[in-house]
């Protein structure tokens, strides 16, 4: 390998970059045909246009939010009360779900019919999970992880993403990864590729349990190198969907006038993919242009937050949040992630403690 090429992987990348590559993603693969699955899914032109105007200001968000000044929230004090909220509780309480999954687990069925579901539906505040990735953070910020400690965190981690189909509850955690990585002067196109190929083999797995799949394979209709194909062509045609269903419900919606976009029936021609991403929720409740505003301004102060995660020397409230801001972007084109009450009691949660804890610190 050339010099050149040595210094080109070893270029130092961002966060909001990882996520810049993620948006141009999303839009090239909707004029993909998916003929192999039976999938053909079509996007019009005004509707295509509009969607694409609302990507296009997430990416001017991304990119202007990298300039400075960062924003610097107040520092983090340490304090028994935030590790037990943020960390203790909610692993001990995915701890005991995982376990509860694991020990009921039957292997001749698919993951949709497992009857641990049953059980875990009468924990209540089973929410309390996803303040786990805040409770990483905050420890990041005042100690360091025992590889023991590092080596259960993940594994409960996947355990119940895989178990649950939950490939969403492991995105803010990928955000820390990435944004440690970024801290540490570590991530580049070799981190970079790296963390594709992790993403791609834990899609993979998570979508081999999925019944449509699972059931097929255990029949024998599909063997496990057509399975594992079926697999990849989602993670595509994943994104186009909802790609078609937003420009869809753009198009249509802007000239009718009726809420059809936000109707369950529109799922083209599979029953298996039954996203409909943010904009296709929202849309025409909320207006385009207040769309267009929202997602500049999401986008820009999202990329500031992590650009303060990356580069400041103090570790402040604001890095709290900031995997979370990471994976609203990374989701809202397929799903409505931020009108979540996983999300929603993030701020809440955060704002609470905050409070409570400059008060204790007061006396």
């Amino acid at each position: 390998m050339s010099l050149v090429n040595l210094k080109f992987a070893d270029k130092k990348l961002y966060t909001s970059f990882f996520l810049i590559i993620f948006i141009f993603y999303i839009n090239i693969i909707s004029f993909i045909n998916y003929e192999q699955i039976a999938y053909y899914g079509f996007a019009g032109l005004k509707g295509r246009l509009l969607l694409s105007g609302i990507y296009i200001l997430v990416l001017i968000g991304l990119f202007l939010g990298r300039s400075r000044p960062i924003i610097q929230t107040t520092p983090i004090k340490k304090s028994i009360l935030l590790e037990i909220s943020f960390y203790i509780l909610p692993l001990l309480l995915l701890t005991i779900i995982n376990i509860i999954s694991i020990s009921t687990y039957q292997i001749n069925k698919p993951l949709d019919i497992q009857p641990y579901l049953n059980y875990i539906n009468l924990i209540k505040g089973k929410v309390i999970i996803h303040l786990l990735p805040a409770g990483i953070v905050y420890k990041l910020c005042k100690s360091k992880f025992s590889k023991i400690e590092l080596i259960f965190l993940c594994t409960s981690i996947l355990t119940y993403s895989i178990m649950y189909s939950e490939r969403a509850y492991s995105i803010p955690f990928l955000g820390i990864l990435i944004l440690e990585l970024t801290r540490r002067n570590l991530f580049n196109l070799k981190s970079l590729i790296k963390t594709f190929s992790i993403i791609l083999i834990f899609f993979i797995l998570v979508e081999l349990t999925r019944s449509f799949l699972f059931i097929r394979l255990l029949s024998g209709e599909m063997n496990i190198l057509e399975a594992i194909n079926s697999a990849i062509l989602r993670i595509f045609t994943y994104y186009a969907d909802t790609f078609y269903k937003s420009s869809h419900c753009l198009e249509k919606g802007v000239s009718s006038l009726i809420n059809m976009c936000s109707s369950a029936n529109l799922d083209w021609f599979t029953n298996k993919l039954t996203n409909r991403g943010l904009f296709s929720i929202i849309y025409p409740t909320v207006p385009y242009p207040l769309i267009c505003l929202i997602a500049f301004i999401f986008s820009f102060i999202s990329s500031k937050l992590m650009l303060s995660y990356e580069q400041s020397n103090t570790n402040n409230w604001d890095k709290l949040l900031t995997p979370y801001l990471f994976t609203v972007i990374l989701e809202s084109p397929r799903w409505q992630y931020i009108l979540q009450l996983r999300f929603l009691i993030i701020i809440p949660a955060i704002v609470y403690l905050y409070l409570i804890v400059r008060s204790i610190s007061k006396r």
